[in-house]
């Protein structure tokens, strides 16, 4: 019986198969793990990196206790974001805050828009409301710093100031108000 090329090229591939398979299965343990069973081996090494395990044990409850502090005073900050269950909510609920303060110090809105919360870094976001009136520049006064008063995280952030009318002292304003948001209120931005 004749033996078909295929078979003849089987028969001188298969010994250097099972070479190369024999070599790679016993061949000896690497260095890594000769070096590793080494390591321990050497007691000075040893007794000085159970020393420094315990530095590092023995400094643990400080860092705990840094961690949990720095948490208390992250969620005290926090109290001041503006929250709502969606962001067309988030943003209503900041222009009828502003529509409020306006309101207690005399001053009526001719407009107002209701921009896209933004990006505030990596962790919050920024919800934006444009409104534009005419007051005088006591009632301005009073109504920026009435923002700033506010406990939450509420700021000017533009403002346009140009006279209005010069005989009774009045000056028109486009002021841009934004709010410190939690990041779930961005487009996309669960976290």
């Amino acid at each position: 019986m004749a033996l078909q090329p295929r078979e003849k090229r089987l028969l001188i591939a298969w010994p250097i198969a099972m070479g190369v398979f024999a070599a790679i299965y016993f061949w000896p343990a690497s260095d890594a793990t000769a070096s590793g069973a080494q390591r321990f081996t050497d007691i000075p090494t040893a007794e000085q990196r159970v020393a420094r395990l315990r530095q590092v044990a023995a400094s643990l409850p400080a860092r705990e206790k840094v961690v949990e502090e720095a948490r208390k005073e992250l969620a005290s900050r926090e109290q001041g974001l503006v929250r709502a269950d969606t962001s067309a909510q988030q943003q209503a609920g900041l222009l009828q805050s502003v529509r409020k303060l306006a309101r207690a110090q005399g001053i009526d809105f001719q407009q107002s828009e209701i921009g896209p919360i933004q990006p505030l870094g990596k962790a919050y976001g920024e919800a934006l409301v444009t409104v534009s009136f005419t007051c005088r520049i006591e009632q301005l006064v009073n109504f920026v710093a009435d923002i700033s008063a506010q406990k939450e995280l509420v700021a000017t952030r533009e403002m346009q100031v140009r006279q209005a009318d010069e005989k009774r002292k009045t000056v028109y304003v486009r002021l841009t108000v934004s709010a410190v948001t939690p990041k779930d209120m961005l487009p996309g931005g669960k976290a």
